[in-house]
């Protein structure tokens, strides 16, 4: 076999691999979610609100999606594929500075249970924005 043909043959069984024979799975249209994280009855900023997808279908690359709050504790995921999601909560920790030790305890208490065994939950239907508001208490 010629180098020619070698290389020929190698770009479409690369070609085959990366995309497939049928392109790949279809996806649903995505929908939104948007809301506002209080604590004690006052905006929550700077809140990573997770959505992890609890329901099957959805390849790996579409069952997780998140936004940060803003200053008023609001925030939107503008794409979200139609499922049932885990919510999870986590505090943005910024960096340390040059030279400082992060605290072990680093994050607020009040969101520690609602990291990865968090039962809040919500469920994205298609088409409609979704609307999840919590206050933590």
């Amino acid at each position: 076999m010629s180098v020619f043909r070698r290389s020929s043959a190698l770009v479409s069984l690369v070609s085959l691999l990366a995309f497939g024979c049928s392109g790949g799975p279809s996806l649903p249209n995505p929908s939104s979610v948007s809301g506002t994280i209080k604590q004690k009855g006052k905006p929550y900023p700077n809140v990573v609100v997770g959505f992890v997808a609890t329901s099957a279908g959805l390849p790996a690359n579409a069952r997780y999606a998140s936004a940060k709050t803003d200053a008023s504790g609001k925030y939107t995921v503008e794409k979200i594929y139609p499922a049932e999601y885990q919510v999870t909560l986590t505090e943005e920790v910024p960096p340390p500075k040059e030279g400082e030790m992060v605290p072990a305890n680093a994050g607020s208490p009040a969101l520690a249970k609602f990291g990865p065994t968090s039962t809040l939950a919500v469920k994205v239907e298609p088409g409609t924005p979704a609307a999840f508001d919590y206050d933590v208490r």
